[in-house]
C-alpha cells in the first residue's frame, strides 16, 4: 500500500462508511438532490448535521490529566479553527481575482457580506462571525459546521471534567439531560434568541451536544460487546416504522430543519408549542436518532463487502473538506457556464443574475447537470487534498534526500 493509501486508511469500517454517505447526502442535498436516496422517508435536513456530530462523539476518548486537556484542546482548534479561518479568507480571496476580470468590481453578494468601512469589516469576519453563525463568505458558508463542532467538542470536554463517569446508568441520565437542555434551545431559538449573535453559537452547542454524548454511548456498549448486528437491524426497522407513522403526520419538509447555521427553520412556529403540541418540539431529535440509527445498520452492511475500498477511505477522511469546499467548487463550474453563455452564447438558460446574487445558484435544465454537480462537489475537493498530500510527501522527500 502507497504511503497516500495509507494516509487515508480508516480502521472503523462501520463509521468510515457512514461519514461517507453522510457528507455524499449534503453535497446531493446541496446539488439539487440527483440521488434523493429515500429522502421522502429520511429527509435529508432531518439528520446528516446531527450525524456528524454522533460520529465525533463515537470517537471521542476524553483526555485525564490536564496536560493532555490541554493538548487536546490545542490539537482540535489546530484542526477546526485553523482551516476555518484559512477556507474563509483563502478562498474568498481567491475568487476575487475571476470576479474582478469578470464584472471589473471587487465585492459580490456571493463573495462576502458589504459592510461600512474595514474595520468593521474585519471585526465581523475574524470574531463576530465565526462565533456566531459561522457564515461570513457564501462560498464557504458550510464551513459554519467546524466552529459548532469545536465548540461541542470543547463543551463536552469541559462537562466531563464535572461529570466523570463510566458508568452505563450514569451516561444515560446525563443524555436525558442534554436532550432537554437541546429541547430547550430549540425552544429558545423559536423565541428569537438565535437573533442574538453572542447566543447563537451556545444554542448550536446545546442542540449537538445530546448527539455527542449518544456516541460516546455507543461507543461504550459496543466496547463491552452489549449490541450485535441483529440490535442494529432492528433499531434500523425501528426508526424506518417510527419515520413512516410520523410522516402520516406531517409532510417530509415538516421533519426538515434545513438552517441549523442560524438555529431557524424548524418545521413549526412558536404558535402551535402550546399543551400537547409543545411535544413536537422533541422532532429534531427523533428524526435525527432515526436517520442516524438506519444509515448506521446500512453502513454496516456497506462496510463488510466495500469497506476497504480506497476511494470510501479517502472521502470520509476528508468529509470537513468536502463539506468546506463543495459549494466554492459549484461556483468554479458556474463560471465556466457563465463564461461559456456571454462568449459563446452555449446555455443560454444560465442565470448570471442569480449566479452573482447568491452562491447556492444551481443551473439545472435537467437532472444530468445535477449530477454533474454532485461529482464536481466530490471530485473537487479530493483532487485538491491528493494534489496538497503529493506536493507535501515531494518536499518532504525533497528536504530528506
Amino acid at each position: 500500500m502507497s504511503q497516500l493509501s495509507q494516509k487515508f486508511k480508516k480502521d472503523n469500517k462501520d463509521f468510515m462508511v457512514l461519514s461517507a454517505v453522510c457528507i455524499l447526502f449534503v453535497v446531493d442535498a446541496h446539488a439539487g438532490g440527483p440521488i434523493n436516496l429515500l429522502n421522502k422517508i429520511f429527509p435529508y435536513d432531518s439528520f446528516f448535521m446531527p450525524a456528524f456530530i454522533f460520529i465525533s462523539g463515537y470517537f471521542y476518548k476524553v483526555p485525564i490529566t490536564s496536560n493532555e486537556t490541554k493538548r487536546f484542546c490545542l490539537k482540535k482548534l489546530k484542526r477546526l479553527l485553523v482551516p476555518y479561518y484559512l477556507y474563509n479568507i483563502l478562498i474568498s480571496l481567491l475568487w476575487l481575482i475571476p470576479i474582478f476580470f469578470v464584472t471589473q468590481q471587487l465585492w459580490g453578494t456571493n463573495f462576502f457580506l458589504s459592510f461600512n468601512g474595514i474595520l468593521p469589516f474585519f471585526y465581523k469576519l475574524k470574531i463576530e462571525f465565526p462565533f456566531s453563525s459561522g457564515v461570513s463568505s457564501d462560498l464557504v458558508s458550510p464551513s459554519w459546521f467546524l466552529v459548532a463542532l469545536l465548540g461541542t467538542i470543547l463543551s463536552y470536554t469541559l462537562l466531563t471534567k464535572v461529570h466523570v463517569s463510566e458508568g452505563l446508568r450514569s451516561s444515560f441520565i446525563l443524555f436525558l439531560c442534554l436532550l432537554i437542555v437541546g429541547m430547550g434551545s430549540i425552544y429558545s431559538a423559536l423565541k428569537g434568541f438565535n437573533q442574538n449573535p453572542w447566543f447563537l453559537l451556545m444554542l448550536k452547542i446545546a442542540f449537538f451536544l445530546p448527539f455527542f454524548h449518544l456516541g460516546c454511548i455507543l461507543r461504550k456498549l459496543d466496547a463491552r460487546n452489549l449490541l450485535k448486528e441483529k440490535d442494529y437491524g432492528m433499531m434500523a426497522i425501528l426508526s424506518i416504522g417510527t419515520n413512516i407513522v410520523l410522516l402520516l403526520f406531517f409532510s417530509p419538509s415538516a421533519l426538515s430543519f434545513p438552517s441549523l447555521a442560524f438555529m431557524a427553520r424548524f418545521p413549526f412556529p412558536l404558535s402551535e408549542l402550546s399543551g400537547w403540541e409543545f411535544l413536537k418540539i422533541i422532532l429534531p431529535y427523533l428524526t435525527s436518532f432515526t436517520g442516524i440509527f438506519f444509515y448506521l445498520y446500512i453502513s454496516k452492511l456497506i462496510a463488510k463487502n466495500w469497506g476497504s475500498q480506497p476511494i470510501l477511505n479517502l472521502i470520509s477522511n476528508n468529509t470537513l473538506q468536502i463539506l468546506c469546499l463543495h459549494l466554492f467548487c459549484f461556483n468554479v463550474i458556474n463560471l465556466v457556464f457563465y463564461l461559456l453563455k456571454t462568449n459563446f452564447g452555449l446555455f443560454t438558460g444560465f442565470n448570471e443574475t442569480l449566479f452573482f446574487s447568491s452562491a447556492w445558484y444551481i443551473y439545472g435544465p435537467h437532472v444530468g447537470f445535477q449530477f454533474f454537480y454532485l461529482l464536481v462537489g466530490v471530485i473537487g475537493p479530493l483532487t485538491l487534498v491528493v494534489l496538497r498530500e503529493k506536493f507535501i510527501s515531494t518536499l518532504s522527500k525533497q528536504k530528506t534526500g
